[in-house]
């Protein structure tokens, strides 16, 4: 995880956590478009 930081060995704080998140559910429904387009191609 880019995010950990390993200098004070600490996990990433709510704000990194969010980002991560809404990164996250923005690849899953990608993720689920292309799918669905190859799905439809075939």
């Amino acid at each position: 995880l880019s995010s950990y930081n390993s200098n004070t060995l600490s996990w990433p704080n709510k704000e990194e956590l969010n980002e991560l998140n809404e990164l996250n559910e923005l690849n899953i429904s990608n993720i689920s478009e292309n799918v669905y387009n190859l799905d439809s191609e075939s």
